[in-house]
């Protein structure tokens, strides 16, 4: 395969085990990361799946989605995004499915 194009995932820390892994396509290009998140108890079972965001490198994205994810396998921002819809449309009437339930 032909080598992979774009920035790799940021190295892991100094003492800290490889948390991101590279998503290459086909075509040899690099569209994005799969990083395992989590709190004190350690990296999720199931990655979060990172891409390139607009004006912004994978290396960024990772290190964004790292930083931000304390207990929950989402990162914080998103998850508070999530939490204050479903109060903005409780009022409303509207139902959304249950968030995710961390195992």
């Amino acid at each position: 395969p032909p080598p992979p194009r774009g920035p790799p995932p940021p190295p892991p820390r100094e003492g800290q085990p490889e948390r991101s892994l590279p998503l290459i396509g086909s075509s040899g290009r690099v569209l994005g990361a799969a990083v395992r998140v989590g709190g004190s108890k350690g990296a999720a079972t199931n990655p979060v799946f990172v891409s390139l965001g607009h004006r912004m490198s994978l290396e960024t994205a990772v290190g964004i989605v790292t930083r931000t994810s304390t207990s929950a396998r989402v990162p914080e921002p998103i998850r508070q995004a999530d939490l204050r819809s479903r109060e903005f449309l409780q009022p409303l009437g509207r139902q959304l499915p249950p968030p995710a339930q961390e195992p």
